[in-house]
């Protein structure tokens, strides 16, 4: 299985790359706490698109009380929880 990891510094820059690279991923590991918009509105932003309706996204966040709870069952995604360690 080949990984091509692809990263931005804001949500901005992910739509550009988006539409400028015509790139499509597999999946989408997004950070809830993002410069100039938040994870939540570039979900949103990612989900107006009916090209990218269908990516899913498994949002990272330091939250893991009950609210990130009810926001992952009712967004039908998941997440991650920070900080998390890379294991081989």
């Amino acid at each position: 299985m080949k990984i091509q990891k692809l990263g931005v510094e804001s949500g901005e820059k992910c739509i550009h790359m988006f539409l400028r690279e015509s790139i499509l991923p597999d999946v989408i590991p997004l950070d809830i706490m993002l410069p100039e918009m938040s994870g939540w509105e570039l979900y949103n932003r990612l989900k107006e698109r009916e090209e990218w309706r269908t990516i899913p996204i498994i949002f990272i966040t330091a939250r893991t009380d009950q609210k990130a709870k009810e926001i992952r069952s009712f967004l039908g995604e998941d997440f991650i929880e920070k900080p998390f360690e890379k294991t081989v």
